[in-house]
């Protein structure tokens, strides 16, 4: 059976390649939705705001499921590409309050919202860079991809790892897969 929507996940750790990896997609002519933390975390930090995830991450998380909510409804028909998903909302919150995710949105993930078959990226030391919103040690890093497959695997994704290579290597890997699914 082919689904009508072929929504894709590429999640993995912060600076791990995922960005560059989906403006290589999306130049293949693939519908791609970005990241949409670093966009807040940068607002937030232009306006003097809390609302940043080491300050307040269930304010965060909140912001965070409902944008990506708003990108999962804007999938449009056949394939189509997202930087993170909501299930990556639910595994940074279980780090620190595994016991304060919100009962609906484990009822959301627990339906069938993207394709089974989750790519992630993993870390990649000589790639890790730190920034002004990218703030996670390499320790941590290792931490949140630990944490991503587990959260995905506990709502029955099958993770798919892309390996550490050139951009062009890691674009023709994922697509190739594609063409399988």
């Amino acid at each position: 059976m082919t689904r009508e929507k072929q929504r894709w996940v590429i999640t993995g750790g912060p600076g791990t390649g995922k960005s560059t990896l989906l403006n290589s997609i999306r130049q293949s002519g693939y519908p791609v939705f970005e990241e949409i933390s670093r966009e807040w975390i940068r607002r937030a930090l232009d306006e003097g705001t809390d609302l940043l995830p080491w300050k307040d991450l269930m304010g965060f998380s909140h912001l965070i499921w409902k944008e990506r909510k708003k990108q999962f409804e804007a999938a449009p028909k056949g394939p189509s590409f997202y930087d993170r998903s909501l299930l990556d909302t639910i595994a940074y919150l279980e780090m620190l309050y595994p016991k304060r995710i919100p009962e609906k949105w484990e009822e959301t993930l627990r339906m069938d919202l993207y394709m089974k078959d989750v790519f992630i990226t993993p870390p990649w030391k000589e790639i890790h860079i730190l920034d002004n919103e990218r703030r996670e040690s390499w320790l941590e890093v290792e931490g949140i991809h630990h944490q991503l497959c587990s959260t995905y695997k506990r709502f029955g994704y099958r993770i798919i790892e892309v390996p550490r290579s050139d951009i062009e290597t890691r674009t023709k890997f994922i697509l190739q897969h594609l063409k399988v699914a």
